[in-house]
């Protein structure tokens, strides 16, 4: 039996042995199917083709629910399922010229000019980017194009990324060079095409008078290009950090940088509890500063489970783009947080800042706040807060 079948089945199983009725209360077992169910539709190709596959399931569920009786997976199973087709993607690659056609790394390239590239009947306006050197071509299975041409990308992507590092071993070769990637176009053998502007892609944006009222924070605004003290140089640092996170296409380094920027403003060099310090200081500066804060749960999970996991090399962890957005005004409101602060207290060093951070009088109040809103992480770094234990802030002098 697929997966798919079989979690929605069990998840089916699940709802009709639940007692009552009226509306429907999923306790915590009960999310744990709902997510195997999701997770088990949202892989499988037959299904793939559904839009909104989250809703459809929890649609689902609240049948299943209202009508005990009825075996509604298999009639749902009867109404959506499609038998997955494989096809030929051709994939453009940017900045990669393809002489004649060449085989390597399991995929196919082709120079643009190919006739063995579909070429949609006019009027269909399809067309390779200036940028396009050559194509690949790669076999995928599926019932939803857009998924399909996105696996094939991504097949086309580790083979470049294999290939640039393989290079590098011929010195004529220059890093430059090795700047080729995945393009926006693709079609498939059956002339059916689109494209896909990609990560690192940018839009128009139109500078009007609005938009000196738009950037509405001076304390940023006014850092200089040349830092002249110790505060500045950490608030540029964070600066370039989160510049570098803005035009980064991967999520989870966009989302590294973010951490990077945070911690050039309130990082530390003692080892130990980096993440409950760092999470902990930025509440503290949102708090003295603007009288409010995001929970700092959100940043220790975060640096615990992405930073500290990506940085020490082990399982690459998954980071969404819709979660570095979320995150983003963390980062950037702790560093207009920062320069205020600074401007207020004539602050030219870190140190300064945070050592007035751990004397704040607010303080305790936050220690309370977060210790009735418990997380098993903070013990230990809020105990070393309550022994006036400060971290060694030498690096920052």
């Amino acid at each position: 039996m697929p997966q798919a079948d079989h979690a929605l089945k069990q998840l089916q199983s699940r709802i009709r042995a639940k007692p009552g009725s009226g509306a429907l209360i999923l306790d915590l077992k009960d999310q744990e199917f709902l997510r195997n169910a999701i997770s088990a539709v949202t892989a499988d190709l037959r299904l793939e083709h559904l839009k909104d596959i989250p809703r459809v399931v929890q649609d689902l569920t609240t049948e299943c629910w209202r009508e005990k009786g009825s075996d509604h997976v298999t009639s749902f199973l009867q109404a959506n399922v499609q038998q997955p087709t494989t096809h030929l993607c051709h994939v453009a690659i940017d900045h990669l010229e393809v002489p004649e056609p060449l085989e390597v790394l399991g995929i196919r390239l082709l120079p643009v000019a190919s006739e063995e590239i579909p070429k949609p009947p006019a009027p269909d306006p399809f067309r390779f980017d200036p940028t396009t050197n050559g194509v690949a071509v790669v076999s995928v299975t599926g019932t939803n194009r857009r998924l399909m041409a996105q696996r094939a990308s991504e097949l086309v992507a580790h083979a470049l990324r294999v290939l640039r590092v393989g290079l590098r071993e011929n010195n004529a070769i220059n890093n430059k060079q090795l700047r080729f990637r995945v393009g926006r176009v693709h079609i498939f053998d059956d002339c059916s095409w689109g494209w896909d502007d990609g990560p690192e892609a940018s839009y128009q944006l139109e500078a009007d008078s609005n938009l000196v009222d738009i950037l509405g924070t001076p304390a940023i605004a006014s850092l200089p290009m040349h830092p002249s003290n110790d505060i500045e140089r950490q608030a540029d640092l964070a600066l370039r950090w989160m510049e570098r996170s803005r035009f980064e296409g991967d999520p989870l380094v966009a989302m590294l940088y973010l951490f990077y920027a945070l911690e050039a403003l309130l990082g530390s060099t003692d080892e130990g509890l980096k993440g409950p310090m760092l999470a902990f200081r930025a509440t503290m500066l949102s708090h003295v500063v603007d009288g409010q804060f995001f929970h700092p749960n959100e940043t220790l999970f975060l640096y615990d489970e992405v930073r500290s996991v990506a940085v020490h090399g082990e399982a690459r962890p998954i980071v969404t783009e819709d979660a570095v957005t979320r995150y983003e005004p963390n980062v950037r409101w702790a560093l207009r947080q920062y320069l205020t602060l600074a401007d207020r207290e004539r602050f030219t060093k870190r140190s300064q800042l945070v050592r007035f951070l751990h004397e704040s009088s607010a303080k305790t109040e936050l220690i309370t706040w977060v210790r009735a809103n418990p997380s098993t992480k903070w013990k230990d770094y809020l105990d070393k807060l309550d022994r006036h234990e400060v971290p060694d802030e030498g690096a920052a002098q």
